[in-house]
């Protein structure tokens, strides 16, 4: 067996700019687990996988006064969501 007898045919691909959230919509839909990030000309820059977003977007650590903050200033899901509206370029690999 090779692994051109079981790997998928038909390639997704997103650019730099794509939204963490755009990206999110293209692996779910797609059943899939990453892309390649290609720029204008189709050529690779990177690539980006569920497990980097979820990476991302996991609560970092940031102690008693950070916790503080964000509690006290912005809500959980306004931080998530501008998280959402990042490009993948700050995720990729």
């Amino acid at each position: 067996m090779q692994v051109r007898d079981f790997m998928i045919t038909k390639v997704f691909t997103v650019k730099p700019s794509t939204t963490i959230k755009e990206l999110l919509h293209v692996l779910n839909s797609n059943r899939i687990g990453g892309v390649p990030v290609v720029d204008d000309k189709d050529h690779l820059v990177g690539m980006v996988s569920d497990g980097d977003v979820l990476r991302y977007l996991y609560p970092k650590p940031q102690g008693i006064a950070g916790l503080v903050y964000i509690i006290e200033e912005e809500k959980i899901e306004d931080v998530l969501q501008e998280k959402l509206d990042k490009p993948v370029s700050v995720i990729m690999t």
